[in-house]
């Protein structure tokens, strides 16, 4: 069986060799007390909920996933689109994995384990068959990784991780700001991940760009994987009695942000806040969504408090509700609040990624209407983007659906919603 990915372009993909942004912070070097040897961490067995194939009963070659969405391999490991959240999880793990109802599996780390402190922890790093680490990840190749890649340093940074030190040939440690009774969930960050290559029992990837701007016609060439939130292609799909349907979790919470001292939108919501949501929900967006529901990771997140970077004041509020213009649900949902909210001078606008993320970190406009992560494994770093004393008011929860063939095999979902073919996590670690 090949051992290597085949990553095929078309004019929806542009992929190739996937490489890592390279930054500039560096986590501390100071080695922290030595532990004894941890003994394997127990990991949860895998929900049923988050297993959407448990294996087909012939072996295949490859899979095959249809995406609709542009994927730029500059970008990976991080995702900037459901697209690549997808192509990017088959080949990239990171240290841990979390299953879409939180419970902890091994990824690149077979294990880990506290010392009496709490705020030591070791993990134990994949070997292969000859006893050597998997994948060539040392620990000193990973500590290095993450102390250059900017975006693996941030996300350290803003979860407690004070340094991460190498302690031998396949052990890292992690000496933690704060003490914690279980494993920091960053290490479950796409930030945190590292190229893998497949195990011997799972089939490569080929990826297939869609055709003629309709993804029925990657469906009807046999594509075995798509996700989609668009109602039509999943209607289709359910036609078909070689395909099966699957709703993920819901992964998204769209928020109406509002910066300190932007007048109006705050009172749209009224007394029936959950009415109001759900009439969003119900009116404004074209897939599978719902009125947003708590608990919400941005109120009163642990450990942020003093911690955030120091934004520039906020100039003058704009007339102006923004979302990013690659959004059709962000720019639906801004339409409809300008529309009810009827405030003479309001409109809304889309940008584009750049120009809101420059935007907001001053919050010069109205309001932003943003989708987050529906759960944050590092709320204050999610937070660090928001100027200072905004007001966010939750709006809908989003989610996709998994049109899968139904010969498939094991196929898994993560935190994050994303899937994961091949994993086969429920015997625990290695």
């Amino acid at each position: 069986m090949p051992q290597s990915t085949n990553w095929l372009s078309g004019p929806t993909a542009a992929l190739g060799m996937m490489v890592m942004a390279v930054g500039s912070y560096g986590c501390g070097h100071s080695p922290p007390p030595e532990t004894a040897p941890p003994a394997p961490s127990p990991t949860t067995a895998e929900p049923a909920a988050c297993v959407v194939s448990r294996g087909g009963p012939a072996a295949r070659d490859t899979v095959s996933i249809a995406v609709a969405e542009r994927v730029d391999s500059a970008h990976a490991p991080i995702p900037s689109n459901d697209a690549e959240r997808l192509l990017f999880r088959q080949r990239f793990d990171s240290p841990i994995r979390l299953d879409c109802e939180g419970g902890t599996h091994p990824g690149f780390a077979t294990s880990w384990s506290p010392d009496s402190s709490g705020r030591v922890w070791t993990l134990v790093l994949r070997e292969d068959s000859s006893g050597s680490v998997a994948d060539g990840l040392t620990p000193e190749r990973v500590a290095d990784e993450w102390r250059s890649r900017e975006a693996s340093a941030r996300a350290l940074q803003w979860a407690g991780i004070d340094s991460v030190v190498p302690l031998d040939h396949h052990r890292l440690a992690l000496l933690l700001a704060h003490p914690q009774k279980s494993v920091p969930e960053v290490l479950a960050d796409p930030a945190l991940a590292m190229p893998a290559q497949e195990r011997p029992a799972e089939p490569p990837v080929v990826t297939v760009s869609k055709s003629g701007g309709d993804l029925r016609d990657a469906l009807d060439r046999g594509a075995d994987i798509v996700q989609s939130g668009d109602p039509a292609l999943v209607e289709y799909a359910r036609s078909r009695a070689d395909r099966e349907t699957v709703p993920l979790p819901w992964d998204k919470t769209y928020v109406l942000l509002l910066p300190a001292g932007s007048p109006g939108l705050d009172s749209l919501t009224g007394a029936d806040s959950a009415g109001f949501r759900s009439g969003l929900a119900r009116d404004a967006v074209h897939g599978d969504a719902r009125g947003a529901e708590p608990p919400f990771w941005w109120v009163n997140p642990a450990g942020c408090a003093g911690s955030a970077p120091t934004n520039r004041p906020a100039s003058q509020s704009s007339g102006v509700v923004v979302y990013s213009r690659d959004d059709r649900i962000a720019r639906d949902l801004a339409d409809r609040i300008v529309a009810l909210a009827a405030l003479p001078g309001v409109t809304s606008r889309g940008l584009s990624a750049a120009d809101l993320l420059s935007s907001l970190q001053v919050g010069r406009e109205r309001g932003y209407i943003l989708a987050v992560p529906r759960r944050a494994v590092v709320p204050c770093r999610e937070m660090a983007l928001w100027p200072p004393g905004a007001t966010v008011l939750p709006l809908v929860d989003t989610r996709l659906t998994a049109i899968l063939d139904r010969d498939l095999p094991r196929i898994t979902v993560d935190w994050d919603g994303a899937l994961r073919i091949g994993s086969d996590t429920e015997g625990g670690p290695q």
